[in-house]
């Protein structure tokens, strides 16, 4: 077997992984595991974490947590909006050819305040406006696709499409269109990452996390 056809292999087993430390979370059964003291000591010597997490800064989706792992499993990377801006691709780009991390998730959630900062009227202070024009074109996208409009017609500005019944329903489906927005451009990030995603070194996947439910939905 081919070093690139086991990491093919680590990637889809670490993938189930995390799905089933999921369901261990959303159903009351989290395990917490390796967290104890050996588990200090054997990460002393070095990291190789099973999967990079690209995750929102918001506090009620920390990654370790609803994926049920332990010291040392996920390599987490996180801001408002799980946005993949240089500093970001740096981090990922390091766990992936430095620590041979096979996985990478881009985890979007439901309820995502950056989301929502896009979606308000009210222009939003200081560097969070410009997070928030970031989003607003996939907002804008969320609102036709609500409709049943593929693409917004040529110079007509988003107030042509009509609102959505519900705001909640934007917001989310906006958030899952980031989350695969953003895993698409890592797929074609050169110089580090597009190499390893064609010679199946590498994966990366979209996903969307329920407040709800407690439950991870793959987008792709």
């Amino acid at each position: 077997m081919t070093d690139h056809e086991r990491q093919s292999r680590d990637a889809a087993a670490a993938l189930a992984e995390l799905l089933a430390g999921n369901r261990r979370f959303a159903g009351g059964g989290a395990k917490h595991p390796r967290a104890d003291r050996q588990r200090h000591r054997d990460l002393r010597g070095g990291q190789r974490p099973l999967a990079v997490v690209l995750g929102c800064a918001d506090s009620r989706v920390p990654p370790e947590l609803i994926f049920d792992q332990g010291l040392g499993d996920l390599f987490v990377v996180r801001n408002a909006g799980n946005l993949a801006d240089e500093p970001t691709l740096a981090s990922i780009e390091y766990a992936a050819a430095h620590l041979a991390t096979p996985l990478v998730l881009v985890l979007g959630h439901s309820d995502c305040g950056a989301v929502k900062a896009a979606l308000a009227e009210d222009a939003a202070p200081g560097r969070c406006a410009d997070l928030a024009g970031i989003l607003r074109p996939l907002v804008d996208q969320a609102r036709a696709e609500l409709h049943g409009v593929t693409s917004l017609p040529a110079g007509d500005p988003p107030a042509a499409v009509p609102a959505p019944p519900g705001a909640a329903e934007l917001v989310d489906r906006a958030a899952r269109l980031n989350a695969q927005r953003v895993a698409a451009a890592l797929r074609d990030c050169e110089p580090v990452l597009a190499p390893r995603v064609r010679e199946g070194a590498l994966s990366i996947h979209a996903a969307f996390y329920a407040l709800e439910s407690g439950l991870v939905e793959l987008l792709d």
